[in-house]
C-alpha cells in the first residue's frame, strides 16, 4: 500500500540549519571563444579552469511538495527515490489524493504569507 506525503515544514529552525540541504554538482560553462563567443564549454574542461570546483547544497524538499511513499521502506517511489525520514522536514501522510491535494495548497498558502510578512 503507498501513501500520500504532504511536505508540511523545511524551516531552518526545525531540526538543524542544514537539515534539508543536499551537496549538489555545479558545473560553470564559459565561452569557448572569449567574451562574444556563441559557443560555451565547461569550465573543468578547459584548461586555464582545471581544478575549478563550486559545492552547493541545494534543498531537497520543498513544502507542498506531494511524494508517493512506499509504506516498506519510507521511500518515494521511482526516481530519486527520497526518503523523508532521513531529513529534518515535517510532513503528513494522507491515504487519500484529494485530501493530499488540499493539504499541499494550504501550507503553500502559508508558506507565500510568511513570505509576504517578511518583505
Amino acid at each position: 500500500m503507498t501513501k500520500f506525503t504532504v511536505v508540511t515544514n523545511t524551516s531552518p529552525e526545525w531540526g538543524t540549519p542544514e537539515g534539508n540541504l543536499a551537496s549538489a554538482l555545479v558545473d560553470l560553462y564559459i565561452p569557448k571563444d572569449g567574451i562574444q563567443g556563441n559557443e560555451y564549454v565547461r569550465a573543468i574542461d578547459d584548461p586555464q579552469f582545471r581544478g575549478l570546483a563550486f559545492h552547493a547544497r541545494i534543498p531537497v524538499f520543498h513544502v507542498g511538495e506531494i511524494l508517493i511513499l512506499d509504506d516498506e521502506n519510507g521511500r518515494e517511489l521511482g526516481y530519486p527515490g527520497r526518503k523523508p525520514s532521513k531529513w529534518y522536514i515535517e510532513v503528513e501522510h494522507f491515504d487519500d489524493l484529494d485530501e493530499a491535494v488540499a493539504r499541499s495548497l494550504a501550507v503553500q498558502e502559508e508558506e507565500l504569507a510568511k513570505i509576504g510578512e517578511n518583505k
